[in-house]
């Protein structure tokens, strides 16, 4: 109960899913509540917290299985070039992948909740680029969310230019909260 980030263990044997970041980033297919964003911190898919400090955990077998080691050509990627996949590019590399599980959209709004949270000024550039190219809206929400997490005049601007040209009520919506919160937005 007390090591879950969200706490979504709301009492003993009892868990609120919608809370859950192994639910939030792999199942859900929406929009990731804000206040739960900076709590997934840098968990990209799922998170297996409770399983580690579980005591009915204290001795798992080893997995020796290889299906369950981590593919090498996963070894190398990070958020930042994850959100740069095309559907094609994302299908071809997680094919046969429980990842495909959380889908391109959901693995990239994954992706951009993480970059926002490490808060990288030299990530404005990126969110920037991606929320101007990004075609799907749940993604961009995201990308705009991250993007309005930098203190930096650059990404303030850059929010404020998205916003002017952003089509989708969502994601401008997310825009608006992102500059209104922003450290340099004037009031």
């Amino acid at each position: 109960i007390d090591a879950c980030p969200t706490q979504a263990i709301v009492a003993p044997g009892v868990l609120d899913a919608r809370r859950c970041l192994s639910y939030l980033t792999i199942e859900y297919r929406g929009i990731i509540p804000r206040q739960l964003r900076p709590l997934i911190g840098d968990y990209l898919f799922g998170c297996d917290i409770c399983q580690d400090v579980c005591p009915w955990n204290t001795r798992p077998p080893s997995a020796t299985d290889p299906a369950f080691a981590t593919r090498d050509a996963y070894r190398a990627l990070s958020p930042r070039m994850l959100l740069g996949l095309t559907r094609r590019q994302f299908n071809h590399l997680f094919k046969g992948s429980p990842i495909q599980r959380t889908r391109r959209q959901g693995l990239l709004r994954n992706a951009a909740v993480v970059v926002g949270n490490s808060a990288r000024a030299q990530d404005v550039e990126l969110l920037s680029h991606r929320l101007k190219l990004e075609p799907d809206p749940i993604v961009r929400v995201h990308l705009g969310w991250a993007l309005a997490q930098h203190p930096s005049a650059s990404a303030l601007a850059a929010c404020q230019h998205a916003l002017a040209h952003e089509p989708d009520a969502q994601v401008r919506d997310e825009l608006e909260q992102g500059i209104l919160a922003h450290p340099l937005a004037t009031p």
